[in-house]
This record gives C-alpha cells, sequence and structure tokens, in this order.
C-alpha cells in the first residue's frame, strides 16, 4: 500500500486518509469509520513479509485474549481485526494530538511521551516528580496487566507510550509474546533487556530505562553515570527536595536494572509501590493512597486485638496465686506451647549468629513472641565462644536449637498420629538428656536417638529441619567431613513446610551460608510464593546479608520486604520490629541505615 493520501481506499468501512507512520512491522494510518465520521488509527501490515505478519497476527490474539480477561484503561484497545490476500491491519482509538489541531489537519500528529520529552527540553522547568510518577505510574500498571495474563510486550519505550484524553497508554504490540525467558534482539536500542539481564521480567528493563529518559531527557545509553543524573535544565534548577527525589528515583532505576534477578522488584506492583503510597499502581489513572478504608479498618482490628490480650493478660495475673517462697522449684514440661501450622518462621536469630567468619562466632538473642507472627520457640540467648565446637560452651547452644526446632516440628498439628508423636517426644526427650549437661555433653548419642525415631516415622525422613538438626549434633561432636558430606543433599533447598527461619539459622551454623542464601533467592523469585512468604524471606535475607558485611544488599532487601508487607498492617509492624531488631544487634548496619532515605 502507497504512503501517499489515498481516498479512494477503504477498509471493512474505515477510509484510508493519511499515512502517519511506521510502527513495528507495518504502516499506521490516519481514518475515518465510513459509518460514524469519526477518526481511528489503521495499522496495517503488508503480506509480502510473511514471518512479520504471522508475527503480528500471533501478537494480537494473545493481546486481544488478555485485554478481555484483564481490561486496563492503560493499554490501548483493539477495536477490529482482519486480514486479506494483501494483507494484515486493525484498528485502534486515535491518540491526542501533539499541539490539540483536528485529525483532518495536515500537520496533525499523535501525542506520545516521546514527544512530551521532546517538548518539555525547550522549556525553562523540566517535569517535576510528581508529574512523572503520574506519566510512568499507569504505564507500570499496563505492564502489570500483561504479566498478569503471561504477556511480554518487549518494546517498552517513550515513543510507544501515547495519550488517550490525557491519559498514558501502552500501545505497539508488535513484540508481544508470551515467553519471558526469551532475551530477543528486536525492540529498541537501549530499552530492549541486553543479553545480560536473564530472569524475571524483561519489560522491567525497558521501564526502567523510559523512566530514565523521563528524569533526564537522555537516551538510557547513559544510565548509571553520574554525569547525566539530571534535567536538561541541571541539577541547579531543582530544589533540595526535588534533588533528593531525584536521588531516590535513581535507585529505584538502579534495583530495576539489577543485573541479579532477585535484586530486581518482583514485580511492577513492587516497582510501583516503591515510588510511594500515593502512586501505588491502581486501576484508576490518578494518584491515591494505597493505605485504604480496609486497611483502616485492619488496623483498628488490630489495635482492638492488642487491648483485648492485655485485658486478658491482667485477668489472669489477678486470679493466679502468690509465687511460692524463693528458691522453689519450678515445674517444667517436654509438651512446648501450641503453634499455629500456618506459621512459617521461628524468631529471626541475630545477625552475629549468621556470620561467616572462621571463628564461626555469635551472640544469639531470644525475640518476645509479641514481636512478630513467629513460632512459640526461642532461639537461645548466649554468648559464643571460640573454642571448638565438640568441647566449647557454643556447641552446648547449637544443639539447644537443634532440640528447640524439634520441639517446633513436635508442636505441628496434624503432622504425626497420636502414636508417631510419642514415639516423637520419647526421642526427643533422650536427645534433651544426652545434651543436659553441659561438661559431659553424648552429642554422638543425640544423633543416634534423632536417626532412631525419625526412622520409626517415615513421613520425617525428608524433612530438611531434621537433616539439619542431625547435622549441627554430628558438628557438635566434631564430625565436620561427614557435615560437609551430607550438606550437599538437595533437600535443604526444598522447604515445604519447615520452619523458615529456623532452616536459616541451621543452615547458618553448619556453615552452609551459600545454600542458606540459595533457598531464600529461590522464594523471593517464586511464582507460587505468596507475599507474606516473600516478605518474610527478604527480611531474612536481609539479615544473612548483613551478617556477611553487605549493608547495601541488606539495605536494599529490607525496603522490598516492607513493599510487600503493604496493605497488612501487622505483618508490616512485623517486619519493622525485625528490622528494629536488626539495627540493634548489628551496629554497622545501623550506621548504614542513618545514612540512607527512609524506607
Amino acid at each position: 500500500m502507497s504512503t501517499q493520501s489515498s481516498d479512494d481506499q477503504i477498509l471493512d468501512g474505515y477510509r484510508l486518509i493519511r499515512f502517519l507512520g511506521r510502527g513495528g512491522f507495518g504502516d499506521v494510518w490516519l481514518c475515518r469509520s465510513e459509518a460514524m465520521g469519526d477518526y481511528r488509527a489503521l495499522k496495517w501490515i503488508p503480506a509480502t513479509n510473511a514471518d512479520r505478519l504471522e508475527k503480528e497476527y500471533e501478537s494480537l490474539l494473545h493481546y486481544r485474549t488478555a485485554a478481555a480477561r484483564l481490561r486496563s484503561p492503560h493499554l490501548v484497545p483493539i477495536e477490529h481485526v482482519n486480514r486479506n490476500e494483501a494483507g494484515l491491519y486493525y484498528v485502534m482509538p486515535l491518540a491526542d494530538g501533539i499541539a490539540g489541531n483536528d485529525p483532518s489537519d495536515p500537520d496533525w500528529q499523535p501525542l506520545s511521551l516521546a514527544a512530551k520529552i521532546h517538548a518539555q527540553t525547550h522549556k525553562p522547568q523540566w517535569f517535576t516528580s510528581r508529574e512523572i510518577l503520574a506519566l510512568i505510574g499507569p504505564v507500570l500498571q499496563a505492564l502489570q496487566t500483561l504479566s498478569d495474563a503471561g504477556l511480554v510486550h518487549r518494546d517498552v519505550k517513550p515513543d510507544n507510550i501515547l495519550f488517550f484524553n490525557g491519559q498514558p497508554c501502552l500501545g505497539d504490540i508488535s513484540l508481544l509474546g508470551v515467553d519471558a525467558s526469551v532475551i530477543t534482539r528486536r525492540g529498541t536500542t537501549g530499552y530492549v533487556a541486553p543479553s545480560w539481564y536473564l530472569g524475571g521480567h524483561p519489560d522491567m528493563y525497558g521501564a526502567a530505562a523510559t523512566l530514565y529518559t523521563l528524569l533526564t531527557g537522555n537516551l538510557p545509553d547513559k544510565m548509571g553515570r553520574s554525569a547525566f543524573l539530571w534535567p536538561p535544565q541541571g541539577e541547579n534548577s531543582l530544589s533540595e527536595t526535588e534533588r533528593a527525589e531525584w536521588k531516590r528515583l535513581h535507585r529505584i532505576i538502579c534495583r530495576a536494572s539489577e543485573e541479579i534477578v532477585s535484586e530486581r522488584f518482583l514485580d511492577f506492583h513492587t516497582m510501583a509501590a516503591a515510588f510511594g503510597r500515593e502512586t501505588t499502581v491502581a486501576n484508576t489513572g490518578s494518584p491515591r493512597s494505597s493505605f485504604s478504608v480496609g486497611g483502616w479498618i485492619a488496623l483498628v482490628l488490630v489495635l482492638i486485638g492488642i487491648t483485648l490480650v492485655l485485658w486478658s493478660a491482667n485477668q489472669s495475673a489477678a486470679s493466679d496465686p502468690e509465687p511460692g517462697p524463693q528458691g522453689s522449684p519450678t515445674v517444667e514440661t517436654n509438651t512446648p506451647p501450641p503453634v499455629a501450622h500456618e506459621t512459617l518462621v521461628a524468631p529471626t536469630p541475630t545477625k552475629t549468629e549468621r556470620r561467616s567468619t572462621a571463628a564461626n562466632t555469635s551472640a544469639p538473642s531470644t525475640r518476645p513472641a509479641a514481636a512478630s507472627s513467629r513460632a512459640a520457640h526461642p532461639m537461645p540467648k548466649v554468648k559464643r565462644s571460640l573454642q571448638d565446637p565438640k568441647n566449647g560452651s557454643h556447641g552446648v547452644e547449637d544443639s539447644k536449637l537443634a532440640c528447640n526446632n524439634l520441639e517446633w516440628i513436635a508442636s505441628e498439628q496434624g503432622l504425626m498420629s497420636k502414636a508417631e508423636l510419642e514415639v516423637f517426644r520419647d526421642m526427643l526427650q533422650k536427645i534433651q538428656i544426652c545434651i543436659r549437661d553441659p561438661q559431659t555433653p553424648d552429642y554422638k548419642a543425640a544423633a543416634r536417638f534423632l536417626d532412631e525415631g525419625v526412622n520409626a516415622i517415615p513421613t520425617l525422613k525428608n524433612r530438611g529441619n531434621i537433616k539439619l538438626a542431625r547435622l549441627v549434633l554430628l558438628q557438635c561432636d566434631g564430625q565436620q567431613t561427614l557435615v560437609d558430606r551430607e550438606s550437599s543433599d538437595p533437600s535443604l533447598l526444598v522447604l515445604g513446610d519447615d520452619n523458615l527461619s529456623y532452616r536459616i539459622e541451621l543452615l547458618s551454623r553448619t556453615r552452609n551460608h551459600d545454600i542458606a542464601r540459595q533457598l531464600l533467592d529461590n522464594i523471593v523469585v517464586s511464582s507460587t510464593a505468596s507475599r507474606r512468604e516473600r516478605s518474610q524471606a527478604l527480611m531474612e535475607r536481609a539479615r544473612l546479608r548483613a551478617g556477611l558485611g553487605d549493608n547495601q544488599g541488606a539495605f536494599s532487601d529490607a525496603g522490598l520486604s516492607f513493599e510487600l508487607a503493604e496493605g497488612d498492617p501487622a505483618e508490616k509492624s512485623a517486619r519493622k520490629a525485625e528490622h528494629d531488631e536488626l539495627q540493634k544487634d548489628d551496629s554497622g548496619y545501623a550506621e548504614f541505615v542513618k545514612s540512607q532515605p527512609e524506607i
């Protein structure tokens, strides 16, 4: 089809008026409905290139299915599709014009984000940070919609973001597909995901590059270079507050374009949440707070619950008999407090418990049960020594940690039958007797009793935390070679129903820091893990990274953990308590946090 004016050409009731430009694999035309008289945009893909035509047709099928199932006001709708022997064509609404003039004007051109950016370079002031977030937020919403449908756009850039009634919409689906694992050379240089950007979602790189261009007016090849952080009008054109916001937005760009997939945002929703509550992805195009009426109701219910618990505790204290004379023995029971099966993680160990040093020293602390939604068995609060595990005091404490983990397993509802639970508790009691005397602990016998008990309960044989409890006892007995050999067991990377915090701490005590990190990475990027589980895993990883001296990584993980806990006041409070304790445990990390913007 010629790009010259063709008033005599009509396709399915749409008269072609004027060639507008090339997009993707075809030509875009201004057209007018013969029936209604209104203007539309028509894209034409000639049959001369069969491969491109079939690719665009496949993209159309995916896109229309997704649009019907997951409607978004920020995806350009496809109104009509057809094909003939000459090619494929489809009709879309007409975007706003650059100058606001009528589409019949020969100078009329569609308004894209690229055109907006170009026009802003000639003005005395650049976009404000609020204007930038209002422009990029709807694009992230559109990308999340595509991602929810299992689709990848692959050509996110300012030229493909058009405005309809003043609102930005993502268009041009020529490269749209279903396989996010494929890194393609197609797309626009600078905005297309590079070959090293493996895993995760390729469109996140395009979104980061687009945000960079919005901030600076530069092409993405200058991303990350300190000389190109500011708008064309210069750093001094921004107020002090805006300069701080610019730096914060650049940090978001860095995280979204990070080479390591587990360092990036989990999805476009969490990327948008990083902008701030007022720009959280929503189905409306306007800024709004992410803390909804439902969130306030949930917060009130939590406060009521706390009040009732405190009242109940006071009533109970008032009704308890006076304590006996000083020195009266207290009655101990081997039965642990009940723990809900849905609880995933126990009290988080301190940073020094996870430090990977030759001395393998740490200083655990006990977390109050009320500090978070954690299991009832705290980590032992002792000062780790530099002595050999077989004879040193920290060998006893490591074995106590193993016992606490076994008690947590015994408390899980429905895990074992009544007869199996009796066998398990009998085994646990024997192990506790073996390690009770810190002067003469018998770790070898404790490990043997654990083997005998688990062999009698086949359903427990593959539980990673039980295997690690055994490795801890063997390590305390000085059998490090055996521990190192059995640490290659792949089941240690499968959490299942085990307690996450105990898993990470047991791995750290057996010097398997790499396995602990890999397990947490797997949970963070898992598509089946819940937001709560990923939030907990991120805070666990923050502790692990801080313990290994990676303060920047720990801070980044803590921020992601908070973002995932948004909308759940109880979970957000739990994450904050954990982060506060991490800073209390690690003065170096606490100093680093002071130098950073508030999470």
